[in-house]
């Protein structure tokens, strides 16, 4: 397993084998320890929401942070990164948690641009 992180803005990738190709870009990871008296009780469990970067883009190489700027739209962003604005929905699948339209971002907003 291979992970990294920016922490100040609360952005973590891991990396995790899987036997193929996720069907949806969205998912959840459960993080807990296990308790020491034998019994499998799981503590602390956190649920955390992940999105699976291969199911995005094949192959898959982790994301970008771009920061939007006044008139950039989704299909400009993949445009510049991706080389192909039909592209557009790859990154607004990564950005789901801030993004509920996509014709609708704002300057200043930090997104993961999966590469």
């Amino acid at each position: 397993m291979r992970a990294g992180g920016t922490g100040i803005w609360g952005n973590f990738q891991v990396t995790i084998d899987l036997p193929g190709r996720p069907p949806t870009a969205r998912g959840t990871l459960e993080v807990f320890e296990e308790a020491q008296d034998g019994s499998g009780r799981e503590l602390n469990k956190v649920v955390v929401p992940i999105v699976f970067g291969r199911a995005l883009v094949d192959p898959y190489n982790g994301f970008a942070q771009y920061t939007v700027e006044r008139g950039d739209t989704l299909s400009s962003i993949a445009e510049q990164f991706l080389g192909d604005a039909d592209r557009s929905r790859a990154i607004f699948q990564a950005n789901r948690d801030q993004i509920e339209d996509p014709d609708l971002i704002f300057s200043g907003q930090v997104l993961r641009v999966p590469q």
